[in-house]
């Protein structure tokens, strides 16, 4: 790295300077914690870091020290928060006379492992049908949202009766803050109409103690001890992840014909159709609804 800089124009600086920013309080609290952990790796040396005169050489050094400590996707997450602030930065003067402009952006993110193996994948019907018929009813439930509402982890565990009025799960996303609306039919209706009549919490899912979930990792182990069991009496194969219920929403979509505008609706998403965000904000209701209500459809006659 560079030598000690004048305090005023340190990344630590301009850190701070953004962190006070609206622009970093409107984001999701899940957001800023992950920004946070990136500022927390960097430590005593984002004073020492001048953003006018920060070379794509010390970013690169950053990226691979990050990798050897904290692994790929932290390295990653390390480059993207350092473009990110960095590009907040700019327009404010605080890049003034750096001849790379922002010298994170250049730096490539790595790349997968070729030949890595696939941690989430889609979940077979049969799969599917598998667990709903012999998991707790608790694990049931959570696994329920997550595949017939989209739910990531953290939404399942904080989800409160608030949010269901009969007909319609409404929500956002904790990760992203994007608004969710989603029909509410078949087996995942059922299962919530279950909780609903026996519910003594705000929260609609409850451990097996009846309480909430403490946080995802309770959920996590619940759920994977239930995996575990199923795959034990080959009733699942290997690789069926909660988060490859997301998977299996996307693969369902596409193989409905849905379009990419849809699939990324139906998950909470915005990502695939950036280009086009501004004129389609009012398909984006509906392209949840279809593929959500069809999905509930094509499991209808599940046992819960």
């Amino acid at each position: 790295m560079s030598a000690a800089t004048n305090g005023s124009q340190s990344y630590g600086f301009l850190w701070e300077a953004y962190a006070k920013d609206a622009y970093f309080a409107e984001k999701c609290e899940r957001t800023r914690s992950d920004y946070l952990k990136v500022r927390t790796w960097l430590g005593e040396a984002a004073w020492t870091m001048n953003p006018a005169s920060l070379t794509s050489e010390e970013v690169l050094a950053l990226r691979d020290k990050a990798f050897a400590e904290k692994g790929r996707r932290f390295a990653n997450y390390v480059i993207q928060v350092l473009r990110l602030t960095m590009e907040w930065g700019r327009p404010r003067g605080w890049l003034r006379g750096n001849p790379e402009g922002n010298p994170a952006m250049s730096i490539r993110l790595l790349p997968r492992p070729k030949g890595a193996r696939t941690v989430n994948r889609a979940w077979k019907d049969a799969e599917v049908r598998a667990f709903l018929h012999h998991a707790p009813p608790t694990v049931r439930l959570a696994f329920a949202l997550g595949l017939f509402a989209g739910m990531r982890e953290g939404d399942v565990v904080s989800a409160e009766w608030v949010s269901y009025d009969g007909a319609t799960l409404e929500w956002r996303s904790r990760k992203n803050c994007e608004p969710n609306a989603i029909p509410v039919s078949g087996a995942l209706k059922a299962l919530l109409e279950t909780a609903w009549r026996a519910r003594h919490s705000t929260h609609i899912c409850l451990n097996s103690l009846g309480r909430p979930w403490k946080n995802q990792s309770s959920l996590r182990a619940a759920f994977f001890r239930t995996v575990n069991r199923l795959q034990a009496e080959g009733l699942l194969g290997p690789g069926t992840t909660f988060h490859g219920l997301r998977h299996t929403v996307g693969a369902f979509g596409r193989n409905s014909g849905a379009s990419d505008f849809h699939v990324a609706a139906a998950l909470g998403d915005r990502s695939i159709a950036m280009a086009a965000l501004y004129g389609a904000n009012a398909d984006r209701r509906a392209g949840q609804f279809k593929i959500m209500s069809a999905l509930q459809e094509h499991f209808s006659a599940e046992p819960v």
